[in-house]
């Protein structure tokens, strides 16, 4: 699709053309989308020709979330990312589920991290996750800019500013999403001037295409005004579901109901499932193998990855499934020695199916109880979206399921794979259909207040130096709460006052927290209490004649009282928080957030 520099309306923000890109940056496999602003949703382009050896079809819409160092790999002389990443290769996998990992829920995958193996969420020598997740990403970002370069004219791409939205599992937390982006930049992503990046939720992309869809004509799912829609976005390593309100068709427009459910659950559970199987029955004849031969990427996980493809197409069930593998001394009836193939009953797949499609099935429930009482909506769409939300085992699952709870309609729409990717770009082309979120947590600050003999504890008193009053070291102030209603226009708001002597610093940091329960506890000791960073202030250059101060004759010091208001943006288009100070209308000095390191 070339490119052109005719001017047109962009994102509702400006009248400037550009080019939107999408990326859905996935635990298993990732994929690229574009498409230009003088065009429509439906001549959104994705990228199916994935380079590589390893890639088992003719084209593909994703490619693997794989990379191999070629200072690990003397085979080659340069890293090899997605396809081009070969079985003989010491590669690196899952490694994006390394960003969150202390954010746990009860739908979580429970023997997660007994995946940390050869390969599998182990990161390399002296780097950590979010270097991992660059050098994966850079790749992806030269591979995408040549393409796009080829595609285009080139004199015309160096100038058109290209507006990135990446994909975030909705459960993921404010220091994955800062994590994620740092990896974006790293990659080269935002890096040519008015480039941006942006970050959409993955069920929020699903919704804005799938949604969209419908407009198209021809489309056997029919969503009217007032519909309550739930997309079920089913991934490699994460389950996100959130559900909708549809306030209008054309032009697009719905808004988040309450907060939605999640875990890391996905499909990579199964292929854990299946390898402790494998192990108990083969033992040392299995993992003795060299990690090419079992490992992610191997010929063997590739012909599993087809059977839970196809799982719950096939009607003969007595038919017995096969995986090729030379396995030495093996006496077994679940091995064919003269074949070099293990086997195992459709009994043994849906055993292995059956555990991540409960929690599935849980989230569901779970979701359709806060629904009812919350907003005494019902839900008549279930939309599964996302790589297993294309598995035909669970798409059954989930209908007999409903069937039993309420009768929603439960559809898998077409490219259920590439929904998300596609919604990415869509949301960059016509602007922000959703006009609310619900806040997934509680946010606050720790901050010392004035006592309260009733409230506080005596061992947190201290008296204030710059007015001398009793105040309480510590307690937690809630901003914004959990579930309340947030756009890109919602900002959380806190008075400082912080009493400041010439000699210290003007650097100052304050503890930044969340909560994910509905009643937050008034201490930040409180098991429930994450903290998310450190808000740094940085009044260094500011004008001290704007503060307040007295002169303490005892100390022969003067002391200002620097007082600002500190504001967090929440809902912005970038995705992550943003931090400003104010004294009065006027923005000053330099604030951020320290997140808390991997």
């Amino acid at each position: 699709m070339p490119f052109s520099s005719r001017n047109t309306r962009s994102s509702g923000t400006a009248s400037a053309h550009k080019l939107i890109v999408g990326v859905d940056f996935g635990t298993t496999y990732s994929g690229v989308s574009y498409v230009t602003t003088n065009k429509t949703a439906r001549d959104v382009v994705v990228i199916m020709n994935w380079p590589g050896p390893a890639r088992p079809w003719a084209t593909s819409p994703k490619t693997p979330s794989r990379i191999a160092y070629a200072d690990e790999n003397t085979e080659v002389n340069s890293n090899m990312v997605g396809f081009q990443v070969t079985a003989k290769m010491k590669s690196y996998t899952w490694f994006k589920l390394r960003l969150d990992r202390g954010a746990t829920t009860v739908y979580d995958d429970p023997g997660l991290h007994l995946s940390e193996g050869e390969g599998v969420m182990k990161l390399p020598p002296m780097k950590n996750a979010t270097q991992v997740c660059g050098e994966y990403l850079k790749e992806l970002y030269d591979f995408t800019m040549a393409l796009l370069d080829q595609r285009s004219d080139a004199d015309v791409l160096r100038i058109t500013p290209i507006e990135f939205w990446f994909t975030v599992p909705a459960i993921w937390s404010d220091a994955a999403k800062a994590s994620t982006k740092r990896a974006a930049e790293f990659a080269g992503f935002g890096s040519r001037t008015g480039d941006q990046i942006n970050f959409i939720s993955e069920p929020e992309a699903a919704a804005i295409a799938t949604l969209n869809s419908v407009t198209y004509g021809g489309s056997e799912m029919q969503i009217s005004p007032g519909d309550g829609v739930l997309i079920c976005d089913c991934g490699g390593g994460t389950v996100d579901i959130t559900t909708y309100l549809v306030r209008a068709i054309q032009p697009l427009d719905f808004e988040e109901l309450l907060i939605g459910e999640g875990g890391k659950c996905g499909s990579t559970y199964i292929d854990r499932l299946f390898l402790q199987w494998v192990t108990a029955t083969f033992g040392a004849a299995f993992t003795s193998l060299p990690f090419e031969k079992r490992g992610p990427g191997s010929q063997f996980m590739n012909q599993f990855e087809n059977h839970k493809r196809d799982f719950g197409l096939q009607h003969n069930s007595t038919a017995p499934f096969e995986v090729e593998l030379v396995l030495e001394g093996v006496t077994s009836p679940h091995y064919n020695a003269e074949e070099g193939k293990i086997k195992f009953t459709s009994a043994d797949l849906e055993r292995w199916f059956r555990p991540v499609v409960q929690k599935i099935l849980a989230l569901l429930q779970e979701q359709m109880n806060q629904v009812q009482m919350q907003s005494g909506r019902s839900i008549n769409k279930i939309l599964l979206v996302g790589g297993f939300g294309d598995s035909r085992y669970l798409l059954e699952s989930v209908r007999r399921w409903s069937r039993a709870h309420g009768g929603a309609r439960v559809i898998s729409p077409d490219d259920a794979q590439a929904a998300i990717v596609k919604g990415a770009a869509m949301r960059g082309l016509s602007g922000n259909t959703i006009k609310s979120r619900r806040c997934r947590r509680n946010y606050g600050f720790q901050l010392d207040l004035p006592y309260n003999a009733s409230l506080d504890d005596p061992r947190h008193k201290y008296d204030n130096k710059f007015n001398g009053k009793p105040y309480s070291r510590g307690t937690m102030v809630w901003q914004i709460k959990r579930g309340q209603k947030i756009d890109e226009n919602t900002f959380l708001c806190q008075t400082v006052r912080k009493p400041w002597y010439k000699h210290e610093t003007r650097v100052f940091k304050l503890p930044f927290y969340s909560c994910n329960g509905d009643n937050p506890p008034r201490r930040e000791e409180h098991p429930r209490v994450q903290k998310i960073g450190e808000v740094v202030v940085d009044l260094t250059h500011a004008n001290l004649n704007k503060f307040k101060s007295r002169w303490k004759f005892r100390e022969d010091h003067r002391i200002f009282n620097l007082e600002y208001e500190l504001q967090i943006m929440l809902g912005q288009r970038e995705g992550v928080l943003e931090v400003r100070a104010k004294n009065g209308n006027e923005m000053f000095g330099k604030a951020y957030i320290e997140y808390e390191t991997e």
